[in-house]
């Protein structure tokens, strides 16, 4: 009986010991009190506090992630603190790859109300390209219009420069 409690003391011990490094290298899961906050705030009419929610998130995370900051970015904008939402996205090095593009919209939008109308056309256009290039068709199957002309677009959608539904 004695080697039976030892061996239960001995397991205690080591589970006691064990357990706080073990859950000090599980990751934590993300924090979205700031994003559903901010959220709210901006539903109800109050983009720059949301703004301020969500870059204060960005600002107590240690690696903040891309998504607060083109979010604190659109709020920014939509609280017509256009520098503010510049100074953020500017020179980021995922600024092209950011969900087909918004990343550079959001960009455009900010150069645009500063005045900085060339930079901003230019990222607006990189912006359209880029979700275009996201989202290419497959080829068409046989039976539709595009079947109908040998394989090749009608003038009229060739001329507009799209493809044709």
């Amino acid at each position: 009986m004695r080697r039976h409690s030892a061996l239960w003391m001995a397991a205690l011990a080591g589970d006691l010991l064990l357990a706080p490094s073990s859950r000090a290298q599980t990751p934590a899961p993300p924090d979205h009190t700031a994003t559903y906050l901010a959220d709210s705030l901006r539903l109800s009419g109050r983009p720059w506090h949301a703004a301020e929610t969500l870059l204060a998130a960005a600002r107590r995370d240690p690696h903040p992630n891309a998504f607060l900051i083109v979010e604190g970015a659109k709020a920014e904008v939509h609280a017509k603190r256009y520098e503010h939402a510049r100074a953020l996205l500017a020179g980021q090095p995922w600024l092209v790859d950011y969900l087909d593009g918004e990343a550079l919209a959001v960009l455009a939008q900010a150069e645009f109300g500063v005045g900085r109308f060339a930079e901003a056309a230019a990222h607006f256009g990189r912006a359209g390209t880029r979700h275009l290039e996201m989202r290419r068709r497959p080829p068409r199957a046989a039976g539709t219009r595009h079947a109908r002309y040998g394989g090749r677009e009608p003038a009229r959608c060739r001329r507009a420069g799209a493809g044709c539904a």
